[in-house]
């Protein structure tokens, strides 16, 4: 009951929230490339990061720059919101759809702030 009382609650939301697009980043980068059958020493090569490192990004211990997340989404023909959205809001109902539209700017603006916090 003192712990909870004594966090800083904005820095407590800001952490989760960067665990959690971190852990969406990562598990969408490793599925994305799996789905295309790409090797993490091809991706590596793509973006001109070593495979430890790529390998490192998607069991979430390494956070690539923005810059970097770019070139992945560009290795892996994928719009590079989209490896910001968790699973569930890729469904194919239209509210996802709009939700996603929502929610893009919303993304990169808190994506680059973590980022630049970094």
């Amino acid at each position: 009951m003192w712990i909870v009382s004594c966090i800083d609650t904005n820095n407590f939301i800001m952490t989760n929230e960067k665990t959690r697009i971190s852990i969406v980043l990562s598990t969408n980068i490793k599925t994305v490339r799996k789905q295309k059958n790409i090797t993490q020493e091809q991706l590596s090569e793509m973006v001109g990061v070593t495979v430890g490192h790529i390998s490192l990004i998607e069991r979430g211990l390494a956070y690539p720059s923005s810059d970097k997340v770019d070139l992945i989404a560009n290795a892996l023909g994928v719009p590079t919101y989209k490896l910001f959205i968790p699973e569930e809001i890729e469904s194919s109902t239209d509210e996802s759809y709009v939700l996603k539209d929502v929610l893009k700017d919303e993304l990169k603006t808190a994506i680059n702030h973590i980022i630049d916090e970094a």
